[in-house]
């Protein structure tokens, strides 16, 4: 498993558990699963767990593709906060150079290496907030 994603019941907040090797078909069935379905709330608020992240495998004509997905959702993508959970400097600038690529056009996206920061970004109380991994299972990639 790459990527899983996981719903909240009242579909506010998603949370998206990347691990391993990602590369671009786990980030794309993750992004459909979130805003490729006609029910997909345009604020949602999403984590994007990446600290189990051991390798990133996207060359630049997929970062190309990448982009003009979320153009195909851009209705859905748009509104709503991301916020990236990393676990070291180096998933950071990788982080924030996607997002400076297209990836967060239309949303607030933070880059964070602690869970309570990323989850007060959202908006949230508590981690506590996020979807439990037993809940509403989109996607697993």
């Amino acid at each position: 498993m790459s990527a899983r994603v996981h719903l909240s019941p009242d579909a506010t907040v998603a949370l998206v558990e990347l691990e391993g090797t990602v590369r671009w078909r786990h980030l794309a069935a993750a992004l459909l699963g979130l805003f490729g379905r006609d029910d997909s709330n345009p604020g949602l608020h999403v984590l994007w767990d990446a600290r189990r992240v051991t390798r990133l495998d996207l060359p630049p004509q997929q970062v190309s593709a990448l982009i003009s997905l979320l153009d195909r959702v851009r209705g859905r993508y748009e509104g709503g906060r991301s916020a990236v959970l990393v676990r070291c400097d180096v998933d950071a600038a990788i982080a924030r150079f996607l997002v400076w690529c297209g990836w967060g056009r239309g949303r607030e996206y933070g880059v964070f290496d602690r869970l309570e920061e990323a989850v007060a970004f959202l908006g949230l109380p508590s981690a506590r907030a996020l979807p439990l991994r037993s809940e509403r299972v989109l996607v697993v990639a």
